[in-house]
């Protein structure tokens, strides 16, 4: 439940109470943290939510409907896309400690945690313990958390933005980040919004906003994630030639507060 569209508790006042403090300790700390993952993605769900609206598209999809030629998907029943960059593929056998996932198309696909890489067309049985959800990003997409925990979305309205890029082959990228005041129908009414497209080619990332309406959001980018990069990367160097604070490891490469406002453009470019 926790990646998809609806998520809720559900009950009723004749049956047996359910709250997760009810299940002990350790269940009541793994739905916090499952919780948490939840609100870390709210602004990729949120940027889907403005994507059906504008488009009808659905924020939960069948894996055919982005992949129509691979047959492997049609009869898959226990794997969904969150839009066309997350595939989801939980455990919902009791006492299961693995699942059997199918990556599809020609795409790689990196776990959304460790940033292990899979390739598309494989089957793959991969571990998943009651502390995790199996998650994978898709290569050649850019997406977008806030990570700090708060105890509401109002409390994460100003909160920094981490953008992740998994890049695809030809080491390019692409994704896009809406943002409104997430409270009024301003965007609507006075088209008060921020659509920031966001691409990676030629060892650079770029961000492009198309703000109206007067909507000028100031959160910062505190953290760029780069999955997917085999060369070493020597510098990390904004518009305006300064660098910025990086550390690279075999799997990914970390940016540190690399943009002061989403609403600005900007460039970042990775020098080997």
């Amino acid at each position: 439940g926790a990646f998809q569209p609806f998520f809720r508790a559900h009950a009723h006042i004749d049956t047996k109470r359910r709250e997760p403090w009810l299940f002990g300790d350790k269940t009541l700390r793994i739905l916090r943290d499952i919780v948490r993952q939840r609100y870390t993605w709210l602004p990729q769900l949120y940027s889907l939510f403005r994507e059906a609206e504008l488009h009808g598209w659905p924020v939960m999809r069948s894996l055919w409907m982005h992949y129509p030629q691979d047959t492997e998907t049609f009869g898959l029943e226990k794997q969904w896309m969150l839009g066309e960059d997350l595939l989801v593929t939980p455990v919902i056998e009791q006492g299961e400690t693995s699942t059997n996932v199918y990556f599809p198309g020609k795409d790689n696909w990196f776990d959304v945690i460790s940033y292990e890489k899979y390739e598309g067309g494989s089957h793959v049985r991969v571990a998943a313990s009651l502390t995790k959800i199996p998650v994978y990003q898709r290569s050649g997409s850019i997406v977008f958390r806030k990570m700090r925990a708060r105890r509401s979305t109002q409390m994460m309205i100003s909160d920094p933005y981490t953008v992740i890029v998994a890049l695809d082959a030809a080491g390019e990228s692409v994704g896009s980040l809406y943002i409104d005041d997430e409270s009024s129908f301003e965007y609507k009414t006075s088209k008060a919004y921020c659509d920031i497209k966001f691409s990676f080619s030629r060892s650079t990332l770029t961000g492009e906003p198309n703000c109206s309406g007067g909507f000028k959001p100031g959160n910062v980018i505190e953290r760029v994630i780069l999955v997917g990069e085999s060369a070493e990367v020597k510098s990390v160097t904004k518009d305006d030639a300064s660098s910025l604070e990086f550390s690279q490891s075999e799997k990914h490469i970390i940016v540190k507060m690399p943009v002061k406002s989403v609403s600005e453009g900007f460039s970042l470019t990775f020098n080997s």
